[in-house]
């Protein structure tokens, strides 16, 4: 997920918010300005 000039979000409602990374080369790719991974209320796992 790359993130180009702005603002990029993604907001996790109540619950779970996974981003699961497979195999490989994986990217979380902020561009310019604010960008954002918002767990909310659950619980956000990265791997």
């Amino acid at each position: 997920m790359r993130g180009d000039d702005g603002n990029d979000s993604m907001y996790g409602e109540a619950g779970d918010d996974r981003l699961y990374g497979h195999q490989g080369d994986d990217t979380l790719d902020s561009g310019d300005n604010n960008d954002q991974l918002d767990g909310s209320a659950g619980t956000l796992v990265r791997s």
